[in-house]
């Protein structure tokens, strides 16, 4: 059906439910066309009431909306946060568990303490710094590599008191090895064995009466190793053809002792080169080579 009412008409009905609906709007003065001041603010003073209605509901919503999300990004934020906390308190608890004595004192016998597959880069994450005394078997079979040092961190591992130290890294996936002393270790027998990614040791000291059976065995990935203190218990590292000079002289330095019946054993060849006639030209390597014949140890090339 056809409208009827004229324009008057129905811009006084859109007045009225504009003062019925929003009564900000009331406290205006509606004009309408044909009155004495003969122009019409009634239709935009309306909108702006709208507008403003709009406006204040939108902001209510949102202050609505916005705390309700900021309180759940809030709460999962803060509960990820109390996990991850709460996981570092335990693990920190479970280590220091594993590093103390059941009185009390700081644990020095690390027999075993390592060994076996279930050990990795993400299990090894020790809290204390490591004072050992036993250390048989310590990582052996362990599956954490790279550079041990670079794992400790901040952390240290103190063998200078270690007696037995047999088997410490056996088949374990080291590449590089800190400071080793052994100063009072009676045998470090098969203490690098079976050690295929291990490229570097730091200074590895032993005693005269420390027995080195195996402990080069498979240590095909050598390069750099520093000696330190004297051996006199035979040795066998022709396993290790990477060997660079520099090490070979460190070895050759240790053999310090008046001998019988020791027997060094190098590679035939170290990085492509005859090993006997390095060791008998190279002018840092030949007078330390001399001094070992001459102290009756007995080198041999396999």
């Amino acid at each position: 059906m056809a409208c009827t009412k004229t324009l008057v008409e129905r811009l006084t009905l859109i007045g009225d439910f504009i003062r019925a609906n929003f009564p900000s709007a009331t406290t205006q003065k509606w004009y309408l066309p044909g009155d004495e001041e003969n122009h019409m603010p009634t239709i935009n003073t309306g909108i702006s009431a709208i507008k403003s209605y709009a406006d204040q509901t939108g902001y209510e919503r949102g202050v609505t909306d916005g705390t309700a999300t900021g309180y759940n990004q809030g709460h999962e934020a803060g509960f990820s946060d109390g996990m991850t906390a709460g996981v570092s308190a335990q693990k920190n608890q479970w280590w220091w568990n594993y590093q103390t004595n059941s009185d009390g004192s700081v644990r020095t016998n690390y027999a075993y303490a390592f060994a076996g597959k279930g050990w990795n880069n993400d299990t090894f994450t020790p809290t204390q710094n490591l004072t050992v005394v036993n250390a048989t078997m310590m990582f052996y079979l362990s599956r954490i590599s790279g550079s041990l040092q670079e794992i400790l961190g901040d952390k240290t591992i103190d063998f200078s008191g270690c007696a037995g130290a047999s088997s410490i890294f056996t088949t374990s996936q080291f590449t590089a090895l800190p400071v080793l002393n052994f100063q009072k270790a009676t045998t470090v027998e098969g203490i690098f064995r079976g050690c295929t990614s291990l490229v570097s040791v730091g200074l590895f000291t032993v005693n005269k009466n420390t027995v080195l059976t195996n402990a080069f065995v498979n240590c095909a990935a050598l390069e750099n190793i520093t000696f330190g203190g004297t051996i006199a218990k035979s040795a066998d590292i022709h396993w290790s053809t990477k060997l660079s000079s520099v090490s070979i002289k460190s070895l050759l330095s240790v053999l310090t002792e008046t001998v019988t019946g020791v027997t060094i054993t190098l590679p035939v060849t170290v990085n492509g080169q005859d090993t006997l006639t390095l060791l008998q030209t190279d002018t840092a390597l030949a007078p330390l080579y001399t001094a070992a014949i001459e102290n009756g140890y007995s080198i041999a090339f396999a």
